[in-house]
């Protein structure tokens, strides 16, 4: 009889001691998560003063006529958006947030592509070209706030612009 109860607890001291893990490792990933997040939302909270600078001037070139100072200021905050998708794309994701991730790294990659095409057809003077590049980049941008909202990452979504 005694042997049954030892054999019972040491089978329970394993499975307690798996489960114990089990829930380590998870709390271990969700500190990656986090980690990841803070680390994502720290680089793009260090664009958006930037940003929003190049914004302002850009609005009050508007308000004066000033032709040339909004499409420098739109070149120039098109260059730092890409900047800043590069260094996102760098950050390593976590296993946990990979399949959450895909999406929204995806579609900064595409955006990119535009973005380089866009630069390309103003650098070979397409006007026409770079307007569709232009157009293509507002279209599938449009969703991209609510999507790194969704994903924890506020200060490259909605609180960025």
């Amino acid at each position: 009889m005694r042997c049954r109860y030892l054999g019972f607890t040491a089978v329970l001291i394993v499975c307690l001691g798996a489960g114990a893990l089990g829930a380590a490792a998870g709390l271990a990933s969700s500190g990656q998560a986090a980690a990841y997040r803070n680390h994502v939302n720290s680089l793009c909270r260090s664009y958006t003063p930037i940003l929003k600078q190049i914004q302002a001037n850009a609005t009050a070139a508007k308000k004066a006529g000033n032709h040339r100072q909004i499409a420098y200021d739109l070149g120039l905050s098109l260059a730092l958006t890409l900047r800043e998708d590069a260094a996102i794309e760098r950050v390593p994701v976590p296993p946990e947030l990979r399949r959450l991730m895909a999406p929204r790294l995806r579609l900064l990659r595409t955006i990119d592509g535009y973005l380089r095409r866009f630069f390309a057809s103003v650098k070979a003077g397409d006007q026409t070209l770079a307007a569709v590049e232009l157009q293509h980049i507002s279209m599938l941008a449009r969703p991209l706030n609510s999507m790194f909202d969704s994903a924890g990452l506020r200060d490259c979504g909605s609180n960025q612009m």
